[in-house]
């Protein structure tokens, strides 16, 4: 496989197209899946990456794009792929494990994962709009996170009432286990979804604990990895 020169910052991508357009000149194939690694000044295509399994539903799942950076450990991942989707994982010093990235429902999307982020056990759902975790994020299991419903509502009209809609989440956001994060959910840096939480609302606040209803429990709060010394 090749290997190129590249300056881009892909964490900085917020669209399947954009991310397409940065690729086009790294061996990108329409008609394949594209999975590369990212070092400090260059790409890498490759055919596949340790600890994650790549599956295709259908013989229509193409023009995928993975990007991983270079040192980011994975343990029992799953990448399902979409058709021209694609995925970015920054670079974390802590493992990722047991994540399934479902992206066969999606058709020109995104997750988009920033630097240093772990996982215990993490389904991203990706369906027509896109997802996005920022940097240093700590989620623990049996989390999913839903960019749509999967199927359709419609009002006595025939109108549509359950639209898809992006989930974006801050940096430094820890999700406690067993958390449902819907559609439409914006969630602002240095906070804490707590554990059984059923997360639907754009959050403005930074530093508040979502509760088990979505309420907010507390705010001006900050959490942190490792006690304070």
């Amino acid at each position: 496989m090749n290997t190129y020169d590249c300056d881009i910052d892909f964490l900085k991508i917020k669209s399947f197209s954009e991310l397409r357009d940065a690729v086009i000149n790294f061996d990108y194939e329409e008609d394949e899946n594209n999975i590369y690694i990212v070092y400090n000044n260059t790409i890498k295509k490759v055919d596949s990456i340790e600890g994650i399994s790549f599956y295709k539903n259908s013989d229509d799942r193409l023009g995928n794009i993975v990007i991983v950076y270079n040192g980011t450990r994975f343990r029992g991942c799953n990448i399902f792929f979409g058709k021209k989707s694609g995925l970015i994982v920054g670079y974390s010093k802590y493992e990722i494990r047991n994540v399934k990235y479902h992206m066969q429902w999606s058709v020109n999307n995104i997750i988009r994962i920033g630097r240093n982020f772990s996982s215990q056990g993490v389904a991203f759902k990706l369906y027509s709009e896109n997802i996005y975790i920022g940097n240093e994020c700590m989620f623990s299991w049996g989390i999913t996170i839903f960019s749509g419903d999967g199927h359709y509502i419609y009002d006595e009209s025939g109108k549509r009432i359950n639209e898809n809609e992006e989930v974006i989440i801050g940096n430094h956001v820890w999700c406690c286990c067993d958390a449902k994060i819907l559609k439409g959910t914006t969630v602002m840096d240095n906070s804490v979804i707590a554990t059984d939480a059923v997360v639907s609302k754009k959050y403005h606040d930074e530093g508040i604990i979502i509760g088990g209803f979505g309420e907010i429990l507390k705010k001006n709060i900050e959490w942190s990895r490792r006690p304070k010394k």
